[in-house]
């Protein structure tokens, strides 16, 4: 058995708590495209009770308005192309700002600079169980979760639970308080359970050892809530990617601090800037050169005779204007 197809889900949070020792919690997601929710000590109290999962960006829409209307002259090919240099500017602005190429939208920022636990900090353990049948490739599925343990000295583990037999989130955070000294004889743990409810979507359970939650805070678990409700959704890859490719891009990306887009934007800024200034001044000198060149060119076609006759002309008025 795998995961449900269809259903519709919804924004369901969980409880949770986080005090001097483990750290517990649940989430939901799934439901096609609708993305998850996550509940957790203070994470509701920050962001409002709700978040928005990963797959919402693929129902924005986007605007890819076309170049503004060039002129007839040079002047204006000119502003054109400036036009759309600023536009790629900003673009590549646009993504440094977001870390990277869009697909990465829709993932919670990490915003905390963590620290690696030591490796005394774990006993090492197995992966999974697997009472849902869904996997058959072990392989496949360590790959990633391994991955998180050398990326953050956290190993996790994943409990998956018969399709719809448990559907609280409370539950199934029991269940994992529960399991975590049953299963482990360390702190340094992440201890994820996890049931899809046989409707397209799923709920989640989880604790995090005493030590563990110093890496796999409130935030952590958030992007790792993001990652695997978009991985839930994709119908392209094994249920055993889903987990593994889950915690390798949270692992990633809880290590590192998502940089602030002030820095690339204002250096995007600074470079427009600098290219207006340039094409200004560039086009004020050929604008310059033109009319000289205009001027000289007028005069070269312009015979010596008339520039006697002209002598002339103005001597003789000057005669006939005194009285």
């Amino acid at each position: 058995m795998g995961r449900s197809g269809g259903g519709g889900g919804g924004f369901r949070g969980g409880g949770g708590f986080r005090g001097g020792g483990r750290s517990s919690g649940g989430f939901s997601g799934g439901g096609g495209r609708s993305g998850g929710s996550f509940g957790g000590g203070g994470f509701h109290g920050g962001f409002g009770g709700f978040r928005t999962g990963p797959v919402i960006i693929h129902n924005s829409r986007r605007y890819y308005g076309g170049g503004g209307p060039s002129g007839g002259n040079g002047g204006g090919r000119g502003m054109t192309v400036l036009v759309a240099v600023i536009a790629v500017l900003l673009f590549i602005g646009v993504l440094l700002a977001s870390g990277g190429i869009p697909s990465g939208g829709g993932v919670a920022k990490s915003t905390v600079e963590r620290e690696k636990l030591p490796a005394s900090a774990v006993q090492e353990t197995g992966y999974y169980t697997d009472e849902g049948g869904w996997f058959g490739n072990a392989n496949r599925l360590e790959a990633g979760m391994k991955q998180f343990y050398r990326e953050t000295g956290v190993q996790p583990y994943l409990y998956l639970l018969p399709n719809g037999a448990v559907t609280s989130v409370s539950e199934l955070t029991e269940k994992a308080e529960e399991l975590y000294p049953q299963l482990f004889q360390d702190e340094g743990h992440f201890l994820l359970v996890f049931c899809d409810d046989g409707h397209g979507s799923y709920n989640c359970g989880y604790t995090a050892g005493s030590m563990a939650k110093s890496v796999m805070d409130d935030e952590a678990v958030g992007i790792l809530a993001d990652y695997l409700d978009r991985y839930y959704s994709d119908y392209s890859i094994s249920e055993e990617e889903i987990f593994s490719n889950a915690f390798a891009k949270t692992g990633e990306r809880i290590m590192t601090v998502t940089r602030s887009p002030v820095v690339p934007v204002a250096v995007c800024a600074a470079v427009v800037v600098v290219a207006v200034l340039v094409f200004l001044t560039l086009k004020k000198r050929r604008e310059q050169r033109e009319r000289e060149q205009k001027r000289t060119e007028e005069i070269l076609k312009t015979p010596l005779e008339k520039f006697e006759d002209q002598e002339v002309e103005d001597l003789a008025k000057k005669y006939e204007d005194k009285p």
